[in-house]
């Protein structure tokens, strides 16, 4: 019996090539997109969404600013 503690056997590489192979095509094939496209797609995401949480409290912090002033 092995130990538990043993590390699993895999390959050398850090994914299964067949499978990357397959991921890779198959997401061609869904978007029709290639990979930098897919790559600037993500980015301009990733950078969207803190800056709309930045812009709407900003928005707020304003909006909470005015009505709390007494005239």
């Amino acid at each position: 019996m092995s130990s538990p503690l043993r590390p699993i056997e895999h390959h050398a590489e850090a994914i299964d090539p067949d499978l990357w192979d397959s991921i890779k095509h198959q997401i061609d094939n869904v978007t029709g997109l290639d990979a930098a496209t897919i790559v600037i797609l993500i980015g301009i995401v990733i950078v969207a969404m803190p800056l709309t949480v930045i812009v709407l409290a900003a928005r707020k912090r304003r909006a909470d600013a005015t009505r709390n002033r007494t005239p």
